[in-house]
């Protein structure tokens, strides 16, 4: 009898690690997935077990984007059957209470595929995506003018450190030709 539950429990073993290894592939498979579509916006965790991704709500047409979040996934063990962690960071354009929403609609949608055993971070990533597309509406500052697009703003400080190295280097060289003329005079 000793016999036969050894025989067993080395059989439960080794399902184990095929369901382990079979998870692992589950989440290798999301990542390089992942890295391939989003490549410059993915943050690979050290480990592999978990990454970060800057969502916007239209990939590629920056100038259309006026919000933007950074969705942490973390893999649990058990994945896909195990629901993943989440978080959201860098919220920028939403307000905090619709952050909160958001996150909500993750975790509901994560425990779902938690449930039924299945992946699920392509789900989330829309998801995100489609809840941006809802809340992108070009927002007005206190003076009632339309705020720039994400990327124009960047391009506008980018372009004001061009402006003001320039200036600078223009009045260097001013002072400098200025400095030279009285001693060529003299």
């Amino acid at each position: 009898m000793g016999g036969g539950n050894k025989k067993k429990k080395k059989k439960k073993t080794q399902t184990n690690s095929a369901v382990r290894a079979l998870n692992n592939q589950d989440v290798e498979e999301e990542l390089l997935a992942l890295q391939a579509i989003y490549e410059h916006n993915l943050h690979v965790h050290d480990d592999y077990q978990g990454f970060s991704l800057l969502i916007v709500p239209h990939p590629g047409e920056v100038e259309a984007n006026y919000v933007q979040v950074d969705l942490q996934v973390r893999y649990p063990a058990q994945y896909p059957s195990q629901q993943v962690q989440l978080r959201v960071t860098d919220a920028q354009g939403l307000h905090t209470d619709m952050v909160k929403v958001l996150v909500h609609m993750l975790n509901d949608t994560a425990a779902h595929h938690a449930k039924a055993a299945e992946v699920c971070v392509f789900n989330l990533v829309d998801q995100v995506q489609e809840f941006l597309r809802e809340q992108n509406v070009k927002p007005e500052d206190s003076t009632g003018l339309q705020v720039q697009s994400l990327w124009h703003q960047w391009q506008q400080r980018m372009h004001s450190d061009v402006s003001k190295t320039a200036v600078a280097s223009a009045s260097a060289s001013a002072a400098a030709a200025q400095g030279e003329g009285p001693e060529a005079q003299g």
